[in-house]
């Protein structure tokens, strides 16, 4: 959730990243690596940093099969080559038995560094305490709080959220007088969902008073989100305002919804929005022909580049290992804005 960026055409994020200089304690969420599917990008080179750990790093992420994958991937090799290390990459496919398989075999076998989301945070502290031991570096990927971890890429996850509400809550006001049905698909097992959706509903209110939350579920993936939200539908069928956890619930939510044979109208005074900023959904706006009507972007090759660049940092004992990557709103009132992340990550994904 990969090739060469080109950097003439690649959009350029409209804040910048913040960095603090000190790591501080950090705890991660959904997960990353797979044991025994690791793959080395790019030949070794089998040189060692100054404590003689291998001259590698690791970065996980728990949806290999994701649009956005690659992209991540394409900005950590980047990086990975810029600084002189070999890139291990793999996924746990969100099995936490195969991700703490996976991370012994890496810290076993002495790499400089790692970053990855875990799948589950409290299996985390006897890697953390092995990753000590073998002068590992260990960084936490996507929220807060493993303690002990060396630095974390963390995303600004309630302003992101507030972007959404606050956009959704203009919408409300313009096409609804202010009222709306809301249904939220979220994943509160996460800090990354429970602060998007919660940042997203307060801003919404904020905006229009007058909003009602009527079905609220668990689902973050489109095959998940497809019957949860037929069910919310056969429950309340005057929804007008979903909130998707990620992107790719709301493909899944448009699809539940189109298959009711909606009429223009209805259409018309349907909202759907998430967040990441996914390939297929930054298609839609920029087409302008779906009820998805916005998202909240991370710049996925600027995160991989991120991640890579503050576990070298933490690894070479300078630099920045906490990194804050806020998120741009794209959505109908800027779809050429759409159209320049699509212009980008096709031209990425053609190159591979």
């Amino acid at each position: 959730m990969a090739s060469t960026d080109k950097a003439s055409a690649r959009p350029a994020p409209t804040q910048k990243a913040t960095r603090r200089r000190r790591p501080h304690r950090v705890l991660a969420v959904v997960g990353a690596t797979l044991a025994l599917a690791t793959l080395v990008v790019g030949c070794s080179t089998g040189e060692t940093v100054a404590n003689g750990n291998s001259k590698t790093v690791a970065f996980g992420h728990p949806a290999s099969s994701s649009s956005i994958y690659p992209l991540l991937v394409q900005g950590a090799q980047e990086e990975a080559d810029r600084r002189g290390y070999d890139l291990l990459t793999s996924s746990a496919n969100m099995d936490a038995g195969a991700q703490v398989d996976e991370l012994n075999t890496w810290i076993s076998q002495r790499i400089a560094g790692v970053i990855v989301a875990p799948v589950d945070t409290a299996g985390m502290a006897p890697i953390v305490q092995k990753a000590k031991t073998n002068d590992v570096r260990f960084l936490a990927y996507a929220a807060k709080s493993v303690p002990g971890a060396d630095g974390s890429v963390i995303f600004a996850n309630r302003e992101g959220g507030e972007l959404v509400g606050a956009a959704a809550g203009e919408w409300v006001n313009a096409q609804l007088g202010g009222r709306a049905k809301v249904a939220l698909l979220t994943d509160y097992d996460q800090e990354t969902g429970k602060d998007r959706i919660d940042g997203a509903v307060e801003a919404l209110r904020a905006a229009a008073p007058d909003i009602e939350v009527v079905a609220t579920q668990e689902g973050l993936f489109a095959d998940e989100t497809l019957p949860i939200f037929q069910s919310m539908l056969q429950a309340h069928p005057d929804i007008n305002v979903v909130f998707c956890m990620a992107d790719d619930g709301c493909v899944g939510a448009e699809k539940a919804f189109l298959q009711t044979n909606p009429s223009e109208e209805r259409k018309r005074l349907m909202y759907m929005a998430g967040w990441d900023g996914t390939l297929p959904v930054l298609e839609q706006i920029a087409t302008g022909s779906s009820v998805i009507r916005a998202t909240a972007v991370l710049d996925l090759v600027a995160i991989g580049r991120a991640s890579i660049a503050a576990t070298v940092d933490a690894v070479e004992g300078g630099g920045d290992t906490e990194v804050v990557i806020p998120y741009e709103l794209v959505g109908e009132s800027n779809p050429q804005r759409a159209q320049e992340f699509v212009n980008t990550y096709d031209a990425i994904l053609a190159a591979r």
